[in-house]
């Protein structure tokens, strides 16, 4: 099975990729991430007091 991606989807790649380099830099995702996470943490609580 071939996963190499198709030629359009390399160029789709090589385009998206600087765009999200530049205006999510790691520090960016990584806070979106734990927020993220404390997020699910506090739907978690609620689900389990709501039942």
């Amino acid at each position: 099975m071939d996963l190499s991606l198709t030629p359009a989807q390399g160029m789709l790649k090589g385009a998206v990729r600087p765009f999200v380099d530049q205006e999510y830099p790691k520090e960016t995702l990584l806070e979106i991430r734990r927020y993220e996470s404390q997020m699910h943490d506090s739907w978690q609580k609620l689900q389990t007091q709501v039942g």
